[in-house]
């Protein structure tokens, strides 16, 4: 989001204003929360949509950003839920209650009870809950379905039971009014079918308002049941969600090991400059405005780059050059030539960072580093890859920093064991051996003499 820009008195500038006060509304979650609990997304993804002067990839990049905080806000009004119910199910159970609803609060805990493992699990990195997620589907699919099944088949039957009741009492009432319409003679006493009626209506309207109650539960009790089944279904290891979180591990670990090969490096001569977060904002903000074929143009490192910082880093890796072991010679090794290329952007390459490189080589140098020292620059092969080639010149055989074991190894090799270097030279192409023999000892010997000359 930082590489979103855009003047704060345009729509554009507004979206982008408000995503990045909602991101960081989830940043500091702790204190936050209940602000975005109420957080509306919706006007800011329509604005979204109307804004003229977004690119493709910068309306993804918003849209991206506001599916997190949604996310974020159902997990925190998901937990709120849950807590105001734990909370008000612990105020009940302290209360005198009867014994069935002593019973209904005990399967409100459990059902807590067994959903908070789930809710936390839900919360974990995609890799982590992939892990545990299995072993906590499986108890709230035997717990909580069970229990959803049962309250809707209890239910189901205080429904029809009340039916039935009704329809009885209803019956009786209408026994009761033909009673009365008949009538039984003038000598009839008509009080006790009266009494009756009215004790069967007042009966009937009470059960009428206990099977419309009993209903709206039953209604209840089927969508959460509904729910519940699928809560379950959703949670199952061949459900879209599984695969999903399945797919966003696999995308993470492939992610994981692009930024490693990237940020990091085998070769003994090569070094990965991370960049600081102004200039990776200045590289998103050109990927987002669709200029990323700039990225690959010569000039844009230099723009991109801080300019003192590179120097600085890149002064800090060419002090390798000072030491003549870097390049396999030991500190008895001077020159009085040593050549160096540099591959570096036009107008990156200035006198500062030469002087540098060239007080870094005159440990090497039994001569001034004026006239030792030849730095050429020269064409970028990749305009991300910076190269620095040194060569360090009339470089003998004993300056080898290895050379004093390879004398110590030869000395002790069995002369039967010398024939396998002779095979190994003719194998190389060394048809004349014996010359080869012969220009190695008079080369050490003119050494010799020129030491102790």
């Amino acid at each position: 989001m930082k590489g979103l820009r855009f003047p704060d008195d345009t729509n554009e500038g507004a979206v982008v204003s408000d995503v990045n006060r909602y991101l960081d509304k989830v940043r500091n979650l702790s204190s936050t929360y209940e602000e975005l609990s109420v957080v509306d997304v919706k006007d800011v993804q329509e604005r979204i949509s109307a804004g003229r002067n977004f690119t493709p990839s910068q309306m993804e990049a918003l849209n991206s950003s506001l599916n997190f905080i949604s996310s974020i806000r159902n997990v925190v009004t998901a937990f709120q839920l849950y807590t105001r119910t734990r909370i008000l199910a612990e105020e009940l159970s302290k209360r005198p209650l009867n014994e069935g609803s002593k019973q209904r609060l005990g399967k409100v805990n459990e059902r807590l009870r067994i959903l908070y493992p789930l809710m936390q699990v839900l919360t974990h990195k995609p890799e982590n809950e992939g892990k545990l997620i299995d072993d906590v589907v499986l108890q709230v699919r035997t717990t909580l379905r069970n229990s959803a099944q049962e309250r809707l088949t209890n239910k189901q039957r205080e429904v029809d039971f009340l039916r039935g009741e009704v329809d009885r009492l209803a019956n009786e009432a209408e026994e009761f009014r033909k009673q009365l319409k008949k009538g039984l003679g003038i000598f009839s006493n008509k009080k006790p079918i009266q009494r009756n009626l009215e004790s069967t209506e007042e009966e009937l309207h009470q059960r009428q308002g206990q099977l419309e109650l009993a209903s709206r539960e039953l209604e209840f009790a089927k969508t959460y049941n509904d729910l519940v089944a699928q809560v379950v279904d959703r949670l199952d290891a061949t459900k879209p969600y599984r695969k999903e979180l399945a797919q966003v591990v696999a995308r993470e670990r492939e992610l994981n090991k692009l930024l490693t090969s990237v940020t990091s490096t085998s070769r003994f001569y090569e070094k990965i400059v991370e960049l600081s977060e102004e200039e990776r904002v200045r590289i998103m903000e050109m990927i987002l405005q669709e200029r990323e074929t700039e990225l690959r143009e010569p000039g844009t490192l230099r723009d991109i780059l801080n300019m003192e910082r590179f120097k600085n880093i890149l002064s800090s890796h060419m002090k390798v050059f000072s030491t003549p072991s870097y390049v396999g010679f030991n500190n008895d090794y001077r020159t009085d030539v040593i050549w160096v290329t540099v591959s570096l952007p036009e107008g990156m390459w200035d006198m500062d960072l030469q002087m540098r490189l060239m007080n870094v080589l005159s440990g090497n140098i039994n001569v001034e580093a004026s006239k030792a020292v030849t730095i050429k620059q020269i064409p970028q092969v990749d305009p991300w890859t910076i190269s620095l080639t040194v060569f360090f010149a009339k470089g003998r055989a004993e300056n080898l920093e290895k050379y004093p074991s390879m004398q110590r190894d030869s000395q002790v090799v069995r002369p039967g064991d010398r024939y396998l270097y002779r095979s190994f030279l003719l194998e190389q192409g060394v048809q004349d051996v014996e010359a080869l023999v012969s220009q190695l000892q008079g080369g050490e010997g003119e050494r010799e003499a020129q030491r102790q000359g």
